[in-house]
């Protein structure tokens, strides 16, 4: 039989899209383009070539034209691989370029079921798991699941699939759904133990309140995953080992173990900036388990203590074995846990109010536990004056904290306020600009840098992250505040003042720990408002790396690090 004209040109241009695919992988770009071109002019509506030539106009910097041609492709895509595969490119470039609403309008397209007599390659399946997870970025989860379920059906127990299934459910707020998907995920890949399914198990129990299961995982990855270690280089001067209590599983945590070990202040942004100069291991001590893994690593030179928050501390029964266990290396040790338990914030405030010129607002701590809220709030109200701020013990990032200004909002705030918590004066502190501002400083040793300056027309403060893009969107839109702060940085004692670097000289001697922040702002008549200080704060940047950030000032402080490091560790040799 003959074949028909149709079914030739098909295969004709079949031949002709691997050909440039190739090209394209090679970075063939001209003959690509005249490859598609080619059969564009037979098949003008051919969503293949319309995406591979908006790749590389694309790539070209005709972002307009690209643009264009994957809405092309994503209108005449008739086959659903190719229609999600083309959306997937779509949706990330549009991300990519900060495009968020028109990655929305394109996420909300309805979309066909994946072909039940198709089973997903590798490529494919890891392509529709990452396509669910732009769509559920845009909020389309329903449409999202839906996707993953459909190519759950030909893959069966596929436990990527299943648990990113599981993290749809989890932003659907299903979370009874989501714990039984995350479990059955567990059980599949056992013996093997994953880290970042750990702390969705421990997510999904906090959402449905069960604090057994919570505990039980938290041992287990603690004991499962206790260290991170990597072969110590000829060029390792000397050997660190930072010491965490367990992993904090109430976040996302990252699958690889780095990540989940190096994570969250000033000890991992000391790993990334100085992995080069001093080799880096990490242990979790929460139980004999994780402890009796320390055999694994090597002798360290000087510990960093990474559990540092006073009111967590006071509160744990082992605090006596942590210290015996730290203590039984015979090694320096930043910020020993016998020096952080008098740094709570009511504490620090009462080290530091008596320095003149320092302005230290009230700070309170009261309990809910056995007591009705009219008791608690005749309490507050015989001792604080309206307004302050009300906020949780751990309360770190500004999360936990509001401002109450009144009686009913007062009422209101302890209805998620369990146990203990805080309450600290609230200052007006708005600057003429209408903004709010916080100053950071870093103490390392007996050094004292001003490292950032953010500002904010909120009163909670906060920098400008990766995972903050209205904050990253306000700093682009007021570029001054970031010449601002280099200024700052650069010279702090004519920009700030002499009188605000010696009041922080002299909190810093106060202040029972070797390396932490401090956060405050210098007020119209030169007096410094104190805000808070402790270790786990981010020193080093932590600032999107699209966005500027006073580079000589980090390079300082790593410096800093640098002598501290080396002046301790040659001390006890």
């Amino acid at each position: 039989m003959m074949m028909k004209k149709t079914d030739t040109a098909a295969s004709v241009a079949a031949n002709q899209l691997q050909t440039a695919k190739v090209l394209l992988s090679s970075k063939n770009f001209t003959r690509a383009e005249q490859l598609l071109k080619e059969i564009l002019q037979v098949e003008s509506k051919n969503p293949e070539a319309l995406d591979l030539l908006a790749k590389i106009l694309y790539l070209r910097d005709e972002k307009k034209a690209a643009r264009n041609l994957w809405k092309q492709s994503l209108k005449h895509a008739k086959q659903p691989e190719v229609l999600f595969s083309n959306l997937h490119t779509f949706l990330h470039v549009l991300r990519k370029e900060g495009n968020l609403e028109a990655a929305a309008k394109h996420a909300s397209m309805k979309l066909p079921e994946w072909p039940q007599n198709h089973t997903p390659n590798k490529q494919e399946r890891d392509r529709i798991i990452d396509l669910a997870n732009l769509l559920a970025k845009s909020g389309q989860y329903e449409s999202a699941r839906n996707l993953l379920e459909q190519i759950a059906t030909t893959l069966h127990d596929d436990v990527e699939v299943m648990a990113s299934i599981g993290i749809i459910q989890m932003l659907e707020e299903q979370y009874t759904e989501a714990l039984e998907t995350f479990t059955t995920v567990d059980r599949a890949i056992q013996p093997r133990s994953d880290l970042s399914l750990l702390a969705r198990i421990y997510q999904a129990a906090a959402g449905v309140g069960n604090l057994e299961l919570m505990t039980s995982i938290a041992e287990r990855a603690t004991d499962e995953h206790p260290t991170h270690n990597i072969p110590k280089q000829p060029e390792h001067s000397k050997s660190i080992l930072i010491l965490y209590g367990h992993p904090d599983l109430s976040g996302t945590t990252q699958a690889d173990e780095r990540g989940s070990q190096f994570k969250g202040n000033y000890p991992g942004q000391l790993r990334e900036q100085l992995a080069d100069e001093f080799h880096f291991s990490s242990i979790f001590t929460a139980t004999e388990t994780s402890r009796n893994a320390v055999k694994e690593l090597p002798r360290p030179d000087l510990i960093i203590n990474n559990q540092t928050n006073a009111e967590t501390l006071a509160g744990q029964q082992d605090l006596p074995l942590l210290c015996d266990f730290i203590d039984s290396f015979g090694v320096p040790v930043v910020n020993h846990p016998n020096k952080a338990l008098s740094t709570s914030r009511e504490e620090t405030v009462r080290l530091i109010r008596d320095i003149p010129g320092v302005i230290a607002p009230g700070t309170t701590r009261f309990s809910t536990l056995n007591r009705s809220r009219d008791d608690i709030v005749e309490e507050i109200e015989s001792q604080v004056k309206y307004p302050f701020i009300i906020r949780t013990l751990s309360a770190q990032e500004g999360k936990g904290m509001v401002v109450v200004n009144d009686r009913e909002s007062l009422y209101q705030s302890l209805d998620d306020k369990p146990g203990n918590f805080y309450t600290t004066e609230f200052i007006e502190s708005r600057h003429e600009s209408g903004l709010f501002r916080k100053v950071r400083a870093a103490i390392v040793g007996d050094e004292v840098h001003i490292v950032r300056v953010d500002h904010s027309p909120d009163w909670k403060v906060h920098g400008r992250m990766s995972n903050a893009p209205h904050r990253i969107e306000f700093y682009r839109q007021h570029p001054e505040l970031l010449a601002a702060e280099e200024r700052i940085c650069a010279n702090p004692s004519e920009e700030l003042g002499e009188s605000t670097m010696h009041i922080l000289e002299e909190i810093r001697k106060r202040i029972p720990l070797e390396v932490f922040g401090i956060d405050f702002d210098v007020t119209s008549d030169g007096e410094i408002l104190f805000f808070e200080a402790n270790a786990t704060m981010l020193l080093l940047s932590s600032a999107d790396k699209s966005m500027p950030h006073p580079v000589e000032a980090e390079e300082r402080l790593a410096s800093s690090f640098r002598r501290y490091i080396n002046e301790q560790t040659e001390s006890n040799s």
